[in-house]
């Protein structure tokens, strides 16, 4: 096989089979198509996100020393 012809065979195959890698290669004078197993080739469906709203906290009226020393107030001797 010829480098164009080892070529346009590697198009024909990533067009069948999408999910593979394919690479051509020269051996021993001799062009070929090689399926490759890449780590990583395999990547998860993208789905669409949803950002959550900000959970809003209300304003404390207390002052700060009571907030700050629960469960009742700051001591008073």
């Amino acid at each position: 096989m010829t480098h164009a012809q080892a070529e346009q065979r590697k198009r024909e195959l990533a067009e069948s089979d999408p999910d593979h890698t394919w690479l051509v290669r020269e051996r021993d004078g001799e062009w070929e198509v090689v399926k490759v197993g890449l780590p990583g080739q395999k990547r998860p469906k993208l789905t669409t996100t949803t950002e959550a709203a900000p959970n809003p906290q209300a304003d404390d009226p207390r002052d700060a020393g009571q907030r700050l020393i629960p469960p009742y107030g700051p001591f008073i001797g």
